[in-house]
C-alpha cells in the first residue's frame, strides 16, 4: 500500500482545492476520487491517485479559436519527478 494522504495533501498533489476533493466525494458518482474513510476522516493513497488522474478523460479547450486538449496528469509530472 502506497502512502497515505490526507485531504489537503490530496488537493496539492491533485492541484485542486480541498473543497473540490470533498464536493467529488460527497457527490458519490461513479468514478470519484479513490479514498477511503477511516471515521471521520477521508484519506488518499498515492498509487490509487496516479492511477485514477491517468484514467480521466482529457478536456477540450479553444486555444486562439482552435480547439486543443488540455491533460490534467501533465500537471502532476513535476510532482512525480521531484521523488
Amino acid at each position: 500500500m502506497s502512502k497515505l494522504m490526507t485531504a489537503a495533501e490530496a488537493a496539492e498533489f491533485l492541484g485542486v482545492s480541498q473543497s473540490t476533493v470533498y464536493l467529488e466525494i460527497r457527490e458519490g458518482r461513479e468514478g470519484c476520487i479513490p479514498h477511503i474513510k477511516v471515521r471521520n476522516r477521508y484519506l488518499f493513497q498515492k498509487d490509487k491517485l496516479e492511477a485514477w488522474l491517468e484514467n480521466q478523460p482529457t478536456n477540450k479547450v479553444s486555444v486562439n479559436g482552435r480547439e486543443a486538449d488540455f491533460d490534467l496528469t501533465q500537471q502532476n509530472e513535476g510532482a512525480k519527478q521531484q521523488e
